[in-house]
């Protein structure tokens, strides 16, 4: 086969503040779509002369409590309850990796889709809900309590 496939797949753990205890039942992983939105993006990141925003700037790990099934043009998530800056990033052999910490508090709740959103074209991604670029787009079922922590890790795997 010829060409080549975007693969994301996102991981999440879900641990005791105190203790450092991994939430087996409330951690996992999933993989996701890459809309639209997010393809077209690439492309002018390659071709367009008009881009005044990287990819790379302002990466955000976004939480929310929409069950509706993710779909390749989707823009923003059904209903965002929380935003964190990339907190890490990495590449190797095809995968770039991007990580947020949620702090105890700061994504309590019960979770049914994440999202990577960041800046592209000419759309900048800020701390507020909704901005930049969905460049992924997942369902999950993950409920954190008030004591407990959260990472997201979305891995997009770059591969023929």
């Amino acid at each position: 086969e010829k060409g080549f496939k975007l693969i994301g797949k996102w991981r999440w753990e879900v641990r005791d503040v105190k203790t450092g205890k991994l939430n087996r039942k409330e951690s996992g992983e999933a993989y996701n779509i890459v809309p639209d939105v997010a393809l077209q993006t690439f492309a002018q990141q390659i071709a367009d002369s008009t881009i005044t925003r990287d990819i790379r700037d302002n990466l955000y790990v976004a939480v929310g409590s929409d069950a509706t099934a993710v779909a390749a043009g989707d823009t923003v998530l059904g209903t965002e309850t929380a935003r964190k800056a990339m907190g890490s990033k990495s590449a190797a052999s095809g995968v770039a990796s991007i990580a947020a910490f949620f702090a105890a508090t700061e994504a309590t709740g019960t979770h049914r889709e994440f999202g990577l959103f960041g800046d592209g074209g000419t759309t900048q991604a800020t701390a507020s809900v909704d901005t930049g670029i969905l460049f992924s787009h997942v369902n999950v079922n993950v409920t954190v309590s008030a004591t407990e922590t959260l990472t997201v890790t979305f891995e997009l795997t770059f591969s023929r």
